[in-house]
């Protein structure tokens, strides 16, 4: 099927999809998200390849590969991700299997892929020197943007491998407040990447034409902080859905938390408080409550530092999975 017919048809097709089709995996994904990622790989005519950053237990790469296997065009998916146990209670419980922090956890995603093993083709370790696949990306999916320095390698690398008028990105953290860094990058190239649909914590891009080799080599961290809080609430206004504004804009905390301290996001957190769209316990105060735990940068990379036993060199601040 033609991209962009494609691209219009999921704004309603998708959701028509039985989750049952889709495959029984632990996910943090939704369920809207992982039926779109099958609509996608069902229905995608393929040259290239598909790249799933960010498999933790699997959820992804079966939404895929489920789909994939019902496409006549079959490609090959390839998962990245450290494939171990992190150091996070809710992350273990999903993951079973007795695992401990540290532990390698590849065996367990294999045996929850099942017979869709045959579409994978895995790159466990440190995303941070791992290398795109040797060919076009005509689908990425991305789940492991978890830093500015992770954020750079999808930048520096992989959109070198997109193809302009035929590849799809979904960033999986863009209505998540804790990766910013995802939408300033993608605000930042708004003019190479068109929004097509966002889907719980996911916003769906259609690249319409290719990014100068200059422009992909650009550090955005080095942006300055306004810069970065305005292409942030541009990415809030390119939404129609409130949820989907609010929680782009709870980005900006981390910005400010980053750059200008606990106390600095702390007080624009109260600022927006009142703009949550939905009842019940107040996001901000919760964030609020993980700056003030912190306290400063330093709190911050430590507990990075923490969420893989494992490792041992190197910046742990710039390698999480999910």
């Amino acid at each position: 099927m033609d991209v962009l017919k494609l691209i219009e048809s999921a704004k309603t097709e998708c959701w028509k999809i039985d989750i049952d089709e889709v495959g029984d995996v632990p996910t943090m994904l939704r369920p809207g998200e992982r039926k779109m990622l099958h609509y996608f790989a069902k229905n995608m005519d393929f040259d290239g390849c598909v790249v799933d950053a960010g498999a933790f237990c699997g959820g992804s790469t079966i939404s895929l590969a489920s789909g994939l296997a019902r496409n006549s065009n079959k490609t090959t998916i390839h998962s990245y991700d450290m494939f171990v146990a992190p150091n996070d209670n809710y992350s273990l419980r999903l993951l079973g299997h007795n695992r401990k922090p540290g532990d390698d956890v590849l065996d367990i995603v294999k045996e929850n892929l099942g017979e869709y093993i045959r579409f994978i083709e895995f790159h466990q370790g440190d995303f941070t020197y791992k290398e795109p696949p040797d060919c076009a990306i005509d689908l990425l999916f991305i789940d492991l943007a978890k830093t500015w320095r992770l954020n750079r390698v999808i930048q520096t690398k992989f959109f070198g491998r997109l193809r302009p008028g035929r590849s799809i990105v979904v960033q999986q953290d863009f209505n998540f407040h804790g990766a910013p860094w995802v939408n300033i990058l993608m605000q930042y190239f708004s003019d190479y990447f068109e929004r097509v649909l966002d889907v719980a914590c996911s916003r769906v891009f259609f690249y319409k034409k290719e990014l100068p080799q200059d422009l992909l080599r650009i550090d955005l961290e080095r942006l300055p902080t306004q810069t970065k809080l305005e292409l942030i609430e541009l990415s809030a206004l390119a939404t129609p859905h409130e949820g989907a504004k609010f929680t782009c804009r709870q980005g900006k905390a981390w910005i400010l938390f980053q750059e200008c301290g606990a106390e600095t996001a702390c007080s624009y957190l109260d600022e927006i408080r009142d703009q949550q769209p939905w009842g019940g316990a107040s996001h901000t105060d919760s964030l609020k409550t993980v700056f003030q735990n912190l306290r400063d940068l330093d709190g911050y990379n430590a507990y990075f530092a923490n969420f893989f036993s494992r490792m041992s060199s190197g910046s742990a601040s710039d390698r999480s999975t999910k």
